[in-house]
C-alpha cells in the first residue's frame, strides 16, 4: 500500500477556499484598471518595469490618481457593501479585532481615518486582498508538502527532461520551422535558469528541503504580503502581516512568521525586475542594516554579497553626483 502524501495545514480559518473566493469575486469591480493582486506573483510579468511607474507608494496598496475614487455609483457600492457584509468571509475576518486594528493602523498611515470619505472603499479593497490571498493559502495547505519544496532532485530532473526534448526537436516534428524554434529556445532558456550549478540560475522562493514543523502555505503567503507591500509602499508593514498570518494559523509563532518575512525580503530582491525598484529611493544606513538581519530561507553568503555590491554601486553613484 502506498505511503500517504505528508500534509501539513495549521490553518484555524473557519472559511473555506471559496468562501473567500467568493468574497473576492463578489467585491469586484473595486477598481477600473489598477490590480494590486499582479504583484503577489512569485515571478514578474514581462512588462512590470512599466506596471511599477503606475505605484504610488504613498496611497494604501499604492493605488493611484483616478483610481483612489469610487469604481461604482453611490447606491451600487451601498448595494455592494450589503451583500458583502452578510458573507461568511467578510464576518470571519472583521470578527479578528487584531486584523481590523492592524488594517486601520495601516490605511491611517497612508491619510485614510475611519471618518475619510474613502474608509469603507479602501476598507474592503484590503478585504479584498486578503481573502485572495486566504484561498490561495487554504488551496496550498492541502496540498502534499512535496509540492511546496523544490528539491535538488526534482530540480535535476525537470532539468534533465528539458534538455531531452530539446534535443527530441532535431528530428520530432511540430507544425512549423518557426514553432521548432521558440520551443527549443523557451527550453533552453528553462534549463538556464533552472539549474542549481548554472550562473544565470533565477531564484525561487521555495525551500529545497522540509524543514520540522514548518507550514509551507503559510510561508508562502507571508512572502507573497512581502512582495506586495514592498512593491506597493517599499515597506514591510510588518504588524499587518503578523496580524493576517495570525487570523490565519494562530499556533504559529511570531518569530516563525518574523523568520518568513525575511525570508521574502531577501527573495524580492534576488529578484532583477524587483530588486532594483526596491532598493531604490532607500539610504544606506537601511540597506547596509537589512544585510546584517536574519539570512532567511535564501540566506547564503551568495545573495549577502550582491546586497553588499548593489548597495555599494549606489553609494559611489551618489558620491560621484
Amino acid at each position: 500500500m502506498a505511503k500517504a502524501a505528508a500534509v501539513r495545514n495549521k490553518s484555524e480559518l473557519k472559511c473555506t477556499v471559496d468562501e473567500f473566493a467568493e468574497f473576492y469575486l463578489t467585491a469586484h469591480p473595486l477598481y477600473v484598471e489598477f490590480e494590486p493582486l499582479k504583484f503577489v506573483r512569485f515571478f514578474p510579468d514581462k512588462d512590470m518595469t512599466q506596471t511599477l511607474l503606475g505605484v504610488d507608494i504613498s496611497q494604501p496598496l499604492g493605488i493611484n490618481g483616478s483610481e483612489c475614487a469610487y469604481p461604482v455609483g453611490r447606491s451600487e457600492w451601498i448595494q455592494l457593501l450589503v451583500k458583502l457584509r452578510a458573507l461568511p468571509a467578510y464576518q470571519e475576518m472583521t470578527g479578528s479585532e487584531f486584523l481590523v486594528d492592524a488594517i486601520q493602523a495601516y490605511l491611517k498611515s497612508k491619510g485614510i481615518e475611519k471618518s475619510s470619505d474613502y474608509y469603507e472603499l479602501y476598507f474592503v479593497r484590503m478585504l479584498s486582498v486578503i481573502a485572495f490571498l486566504y484561498a490561495y493559502y487554504l488551496d496550498e495547505a492541502e496540498r502534499p508538502i512535496s509540492e511546496l519544496i523544490l528539491k535538488d532532485k526534482e530540480r535535476r530532473k525537470a532539468v534533465h527532461a528539458a534538455q531531452v526534448l530539446r534535443s527530441a526537436l532535431t528530428t520530432m516534428p511540430m507544425a512549423n520551422y518557426e514553432e521548432a524554434g521558440q520551443l527549443k529556445l523557451l527550453l533552453k532558456r528553462f534549463a538556464r535558469y533552472s539549474a542549481k550549478e548554472s550562473m544565470h540560475r533565477l531564484p525561487v522562493p521555495f525551500k529545497d528541503k522540509d524543514t520540522r514543523n514548518c507550514d509551507h502555505a503559510l510561508r508562502l503567503m507571508v512572502i507573497r504580503l512581502v512582495i506586495l507591500f514592498k512593491i506597493v509602499n517599499k515597506d514591510t508593514n510588518r504588524a499587518l502581516i503578523m496580524a493576517i498570518a495570525k487570523l490565519a494559523a494562530p499556533s504559529v509563532g511570531p518569530s516563525s512568521i518574523k523568520r518568513h518575512i525575511d525570508d521574502g525580503k531577501n527573495y524580492l530582491i534576488s529578484v532583477d525586475a524587483l530588486g532594483d525598484y526596491y532598493l531604490d529611493d532607500l539610504d544606506e544606513e537601511t540597506l547596509l542594516a537589512d544585510i546584517n538581519g536574519t539570512p532567511g530561507f535564501y540566506g547564503v553568503l551568495e545573495l549577502r554579497q550582491r546586497k553588499k555590491a548593489m548597495v555599494s554601486l549606489r553609494i559611489k553613484a551618489r558620491k560621484s553626483r
